[in-house]
């Protein structure tokens, strides 16, 4: 299941995004799995599908309603960590979070994500993360290749790229061909 979700109030219609044609960030939620409490798994209640009624009613108080592009996915992977969530957009660091509760972490969320958008480049210090989600981040990706670029003009620190690797066809093939090859 995938859909595009109108957290706004007055919100316009998300699916047309901004003006630019896409919405300012992109907040997926995994929606299939059952909650982890075994009690609320048996009245069926919790999991994803409340995670995401959750999420959606904290952020339609928020100011970056309108901006928000809200997808429902069946699965996002990582399911020993149920309740699962990651927040990316361009030019910022995305983040992936496991473990989120419906009953407790949707409002630190959205105060989460409203820091990840004042920073140029969506870092967040841990002292000024949500107490209740701030051990919740199971993962984060930096930004897409054209912010990454180490020519100088690079918004990323030298001490957060390790190594650059460019990798060609041409260098590909000149590897395989220096291999041993089985007699």
């Amino acid at each position: 299941m995938t859909g595009i979700f109108d957290v706004g109030r007055n919100a316009p219609n998300l699916k047309s995004g901004n003006a630019a044609g896409r919405s300012a960030f992109e907040l997926h939620v995994c929606v299939g799995c059952a909650d982890p409490d075994p009690v609320r798994r048996r009245a069926k209640q919790g999991g994803g599908q409340a995670l995401l009624a959750a999420i959606l009613d904290a952020a339609s108080r928020r100011h970056f309603a309108a901006m928000a592009e809200i997808s429902a996915f069946e699965c996002l992977g990582a399911c020993t960590r149920r309740g699962r969530v990651s927040v990316s957009c361009r030019g910022k660091w995305s983040i992936i979070f496991g473990g989120l509760d419906d009953r407790q972490d949707a409002e630190p969320l959205c105060d989460f994500i409203e820091a990840w958008l004042r920073h140029p480049y969506g870092e967040t210090a841990v002292k000024n993360r949500p107490p209740t989600i701030r051990k919740k981040i199971i993962g984060r990706t930096p930004p897409e290749r054209h912010y990454l670029d180490c020519s100088g003009a690079s918004p990323m620190k030298p001490n957060q790229i390790i190594r650059k690797v460019h990798i060609t066809p041409q260098s590909i093939g000149e590897n395989s061909d220096n291999e041993a090859q089985p007699s």
